[in-house]
């Protein structure tokens, strides 16, 4: 239970220095909502890319078969818990011309730190 607690904070500690970071990249000098979301989408690509690779790389250090099915499971739950946060983030201004950054913004940091998450993940278990 205190692993569990251990990376729960350390999830938060991480969202929160993402969504800084995230933030800055898209919203400093907007010209529009079209550049904003294409810069969003542009950053979200990038953010899959390292995802699936420090995932990949996880799933490689674990020897275990228990492990790499619970790993598996994981992050799909995770990823279905990701598409469902931000789906309900966009909801908060529904109709608004920001409704769709609302959404890109959330994936773009809830990726960002469930990637810093996977990476640390690397060095426990060394």
């Amino acid at each position: 239970m205190r692993i569990f607690g251990f990376f729960t904070s350390l999830l938060l500690i991480l969202w929160v220095t993402s969504s800084v970071f995230a933030a800055d990249i898209c919203a400093k000098n907007p010209q529009s909502t079209y550049d904003m979301k294409n810069c969003y989408g542009n950053q979200i690509q990038i953010a899959d890319k390292a995802l699936n690779l420090a995932y990949k790389n996880v799933l490689n250090t674990f020897s275990s078969p228990r492990q790499k099915t619970t790993l598996i499971q994981a992050e799909s739950d995770w990823i279905k818990f990701r598409d469902s946060e931000c789906t309900f983030e966009r909801l908060i201004v529904e109709g608004g011309t920001a409704e769709p950054l609302f959404e890109d913004r959330c994936v773009l940091e809830l990726t960002q730190a469930r990637t810093n998450w996977l990476k640390k993940l690397i060095d426990y278990n060394h």
